[in-house]
């Protein structure tokens, strides 16, 4: 979960919501600039990402950082328990956190 310079311990929901599925999860780093950037009429964004880029993002440039998708097939077979939650959980906000460039508070 960014926030300001850091990513806050990740919440375990997506962990399990990956075991369950066996889909990839996809690394996404956020990596803000700080300089106001006003979306303009004329570029080509919907009003629906308009809105969410200014409340989101308070019109900061953003660069996102997408990374390679991450797949947790050695966990199949496993039950599902707090610890493995934890551990997949880690894993994700770890590549996050080096694709954004934040380190990790607990």
């Amino acid at each position: 979960m960014p926030h300001g310079d850091s990513l806050l311990q990740g919440k375990t929901g997506i962990a399990r919501l990956v075991l369950k599925s066996r889909v990839p999860v996809l690394p996404i780093g956020v990596i803000s600039h700080g300089e106001k950037h006003k979306i303009k009429n004329g570029e080509k964004a919907s009003v629906w990402w308009q809105a969410v880029w200014r409340y989101v993002f308070k019109g900061q440039r953003t660069k996102l950082v997408i990374g390679r998708p991450l797949t947790f097939t050695k966990y199949g077979g496993q039950p599902i328990s707090y610890e493995l939650l934890r551990e997949v959980t880690n894993e994700i906000i770890f590549e996050i956190s080096k694709l954004s460039g934040k380190k990790i508070t607990t």
